[in-house]
């Protein structure tokens, strides 16, 4: 599926066989942007998985983990390892790591973010001082 942004880009390589503004810095912003996308459709994944796993949860498990701080809590617990064979335990281990990925991949989305920025703000410093554009609709 072609978004708006790509149509112009596709248009271009479909007449004349390549990018007319294909310098080093858009190829790199091409390249960070192709992994932000991939952490946060990941992130997202985990996300609605974690949300799923806890719904299924004996009681005793899903009550505590009912909360907005959901991936921290979840992240904190502590489960009995020996014990992973017990439903509620399997239920805490799972949740334990999908949280811990939810984060890990949070932070890589921040910290392309940080890469990202700067490269629109060289690319298209103009378009970056209108109000409401910020470096994902930007670049």
């Amino acid at each position: 599926m072609t978004t708006m942004a790509q149509r112009p880009a596709r248009h271009e390589v479909e007449v004349t066989g390549h990018l007319e503004h294909c310098d080093g810095r858009v190829e790199a912003l091409r390249n960070l942007r192709i992994a932000r996308c991939s952490a946060v459709r990941q992130r997202a994944t985990t996300q609605r998985q974690l949300k799923a796993l806890i719904v299924t949860a004996p009681e005793p498990v899903r009550a505590p983990l009912a909360t907005r701080e959901l991936i921290a809590v979840c992240a904190a617990l502590r489960p009995d390892w020996a014990r992973h064979d017990d439903p509620a335990t399997a239920v805490k281990i799972a949740s334990r790591s999908l949280a811990r990925r939810h984060q890990h991949l949070a932070e890589e989305i921040d910290d392309l973010d940080e890469l990202i920025e700067p490269l629109v703000q060289a690319i298209n410093p103009a378009l970056m001082t209108v109000n409401g554009i910020g470096p994902e609709v930007a670049g």
